[in-house]
């Protein structure tokens, strides 16, 4: 199953004519794939939509009188390696296990280094740098100061699961994260050494 669940504010943006587009590409948005994956560990699936009770709302436990027993698992495959923060993985861990108990923190990467990957004008962490982004009638300068990662991130491609409802939990926060990054990328603008007394500058 084919999930888009997640469009940039300029994904439909006709550029030339500054405008909706007519058309809808083929690779719109970004998208994940819910599958059945082999496992070399049993697991419990969910054999029928009894576990989800419509009338109380009421989401009920895979057992053996609604599961099958299998060396498979449920996987989330996400279209592209997502930047994520250690504490949206973290939630994401939570929800599959039930808690964090055992959630192995990943080798921290910086956010923004994550993010820009795909970026030809890239940041340069080792100094404090300023970029401008240009807006209708107004410019915004953005400091980025040096080293600075805003969060420690990871990459995340899959999700594992068990229960159909953790997917149901999961798609906010990975919509969550796409919002945020998409935020930030638009912060990262072009390089500018322009600034003028009584200009304004976020610091990021």
């Amino acid at each position: 199953m084919k999930l888009i669940i997640f469009a940039g504010p300029h994904e439909l943006l006709d550029k030339q004519e500054m405008r909706v587009t007519d058309s809808v590409p083929e690779d719109f948005g970004f998208h994940l794939t819910i599958l059945a994956e082999y496992s070399p560990q049993v697991n419990i699936l969910p054999a029928t939509t009894a576990i989800f009770n419509l009338a109380s709302g009421k989401v009920l436990p895979v057992n053996s009188q609604n599961g099958i027993v299998a060396q498979a698992i449920l996987m989330m495959q996400l279209c592209e390696s997502l930047p994520t923060c250690v504490a949206t993985i973290r939630k994401i861990h939570s929800l599959v296990y039930g808690s964090d108990q055992n959630f192995s923190t990943p080798q921290a990467k910086n956010y923004c280094e994550l993010l820009q990957a795909s970026l030809e004008n890239k940041l340069d962490f080792s100094k404090n740098e300023t970029r401008v982004v240009h807006l209708p009638g107004q410019r915004h300068y953005i400091l980025f100061p040096a080293s600075n990662s805003l969060h420690s991130a990871d990459m995340l491609s899959k999700i594992s699961f068990f229960h159909p409802f953790a997917a149901v939990q999961i798609v906010p926060l990975l919509r969550q994260q796409l919002v945020y990054n998409s935020l930030v990328k638009s912060c990262f603008g072009s390089a500018s050494s322009n600034l003028s007394p009584g200009d304004c500058v976020l610091c990021i």
